[in-house]
């Protein structure tokens, strides 16, 4: 409870105040802040770490632009893919519940010194929304 109110007071699950300019300029389609979310990581492997199987719970924030979609937590940007790289083909964007967001990819996709799975999840009543914002960018790399 305590964290829950004291979360706006310290900034938990906002977007870096240095993005903001920039994805207002793309045209914000979905902004969403002190989301809570998990992170997992399946066989993971980076510089000075592994993981063979490891959750986290976190806020963040959520958006959606008409050129990109990010997803932070406190400085550390998780996702950060452009609408037209064929990158956005490797993350796997779906909803898990109603209410739930899935954003699963390789990490080596994305990090050459990186390897093993990586999930996020996203709790927002507005998930069905996102996944609808999102599809038409999804189906551009389909074969």
């Amino acid at each position: 409870m305590l964290k829950t109110l004291l979360r706006p007071f310290l900034g938990l699950g906002k977007l870096p105040a240095d993005a903001l300019p920039t994805l207002e300029a793309e045209g914000i389609h979905f902004l969403e802040e002190g989301l809570w979310g998990t992170i997992t990581y399946r066989n993971y492997r980076a510089p000075s770490r592994y993981s063979s199987w490891r959750k986290r719970a976190f806020v963040g924030a959520l958006v959606l632009t008409s050129k990109r979609v990010i997803a932070c937590w406190g400085r550390e940007r998780l996702l950060n893919v452009t609408f037209d790289q064929p990158l956005l083909a490797a993350v796997n964007f779906s909803l898990e519940k109603p209410d739930c967001l899935l954003a699963a990819y390789d990490a080596a996709r994305f990090h050459a010194d990186r390897s093993g799975q990586v999930e996020l999840r996203f709790s927002t009543p507005q998930a069905g929304r996102v996944m609808e914002l999102l599809r038409p960018h999804l189906t551009k790399f389909d074969k």
